[in-house]
């Protein structure tokens, strides 16, 4: 058993021979996330990497190890990389690590800090309770932590409550996709922001495909890489679902109407399938990060639980392979970028008319109108302005493919903003 954890250990930890991290896992391109990731490592506290496959979580701890040997000059040694979607690896955790301590003749208690990079953390049995033990043990060890499956995070990071720091990541955001584009490809530095995000629009932020040029290939990548596995593949093993066709049918429904609203009694109806499992494939499906859900705003917490959720897609590369609609594509891009800065306090408001956004900023009230067009009049705004007048709103944006202006309309001061300006800067207020 020894020999052959051993062998494993090496496979996964190329350095301990090389003495640096391979180019082609550990790139030179950096999200903005890697900064705030370089500060958690002198923070006391287990650092979780969660968020949909291929995001670049694995990518992420690769260049983080690149920057401790590098920068922090940190023995390679001391970096321990476990993927536990190598079953060789589902073992007992202090089993592993007590093979790891034999190769490098030294001990996790040693004075020296040990950086051990737990991936796929949900495939190691009890994970919760080892890591709890060895954190508290108060050893020298820095533990990152990096899953695709949030909700088995949350539930059994509940022990770790009070050891832990969360980041959640996402595919790239139109700012980070086009930094992405600048840094690799000079022509690109001459494009336009509005035509960059029409590229960005029929792209994809999955990181694995930011190089495929060919959209039918990269559509067939994310179906394979991303979709096929979450559904076919998590559903089943981690969370159990017993259909996982079904809850294909269900993805497909929402990516092809994405920006609408999600009602369960139709959705059950259609899938053939109870209200009660329709909202669990439905869980499933956020849980992982494929869609997010956004509740309607109102001033009654019960009415806005009760309500139906709008449920958006997490990638705009999902849009090609459903045929969702390009307003929907927009919207649901607009919408992702103000939830992912305020996901606690983002909603959308229906009574007759509609709002497809509406931020919360300390009980101010700021609605959000989404028009994938140039020209926008008034009477376009008919939501926003009914919103503004019940809720007494002092500022609205709509966010469009036109210039920047702004307008006064009975007390409420309209920002006119170009897509990609609000892309790339935005803030509200």
């Amino acid at each position: 058993m020894e020999n052959k954890i051993s062998e494993r250990l090496n496979f996964h930890n190329s350095w301990w021979i090389t003495g640096s991290i391979p180019t082609s896992i550990s790139p030179s391109f950096h999200r903005p996330i890697f900064i705030q990731l370089l500060e958690y490592l002198n923070l006391d506290r287990i650092v979780i990497l969660k968020g949909p496959r291929r995001t670049g979580k694995s990518t992420l701890l690769y260049q983080l190890m690149t920057q401790l040997i590098t920068q922090k000059h940190v023995s390679p040694s001391r970096l321990c990389y476990l993927n536990f979607d190598d079953p060789n690896l589902r073992l007992d955790l202090l089993d592993i690590l007590r093979v790891y301590e034999q190769i490098h003749s030294l001990s996790l208690s040693d004075k020296e800090v040990t950086y051990l990079f737990l991936d796929e953390v949900h495939n190691l049995p009890h994970w919760s309770s080892l890591i709890k033990l060895l954190y508290d043990k108060k050893l020298p060890i820095k533990i990152f932590i990096s899953d695709s499956s949030a909700s088995i995070l949350t539930h059994q990071s509940e022990s770790l409550a009070g050891r832990t720091i969360e980041e959640t990541i996402l595919p790239l955001t139109f700012a980070e996709w086009v930094s992405y584009q600048q840094k690799i490809s000079t022509p690109s530095l001459s494009h336009p922001d509005s035509q960059l995000l029409t590229k960005y629009l029929k792209h994809s932020g999955f990181m694995h495909l930011l190089d495929i040029s060919d959209p039918t290939l990269r559509s067939k990548m994310l179906l394979e890489d991303v979709l096929t596995k979450a559904i076919y593949k998590d559903s089943v093993e981690i969370f159990g679902l017993r259909e996982p066709a079904i809850l294909e049918r269900l993805f497909g429904y929402l990516a092809s109407s994405s920006s609408g609203l999600a009602n369960i009694s139709k959705l059950s109806s259609m899938l053939g399938i109870d209200r009660l499992q329709t909202s669990r494939y439905l869980s499933f499906l956020e849980n992982t990060y494929l869609v997010f859900p956004l509740q309607k705003y109102s001033h009654l917490i019960r009415e806005s639980i009760r309500s139906q959720n709008k449920i958006h897609l997490i990638d705009q590369g999902f849009g090609p392979i459903f045929a969702t609609s390009p307003d929907s594509i927009f919207e649901s891009v607009i919408a992702r970028h103000v939830w992912e800065k305020y996901p606690r306090n983002v909603y959308f408001w229906r009574d007759r008319l509609e709002v497809d956004l509406v931020v919360n900023l300390n009980q101010i009230l700021i609605p959000i109108e989404i028009k994938n067009t140039k020209i926008v009049s008034l009477k376009d705004l008919a939501g926003l302005i009914s919103f503004s007048s019940e809720y007494h709103a002092k500022i609205g944006y709509v966010i469009y493919l036109g210039p920047k202006k702004t307008i006064q309309e009975d007390g409420l001061t309209l920002h006119f903003l170009p897509a990609w300006d609000f892309l790339n800067h935005l803030e509200l207020g």
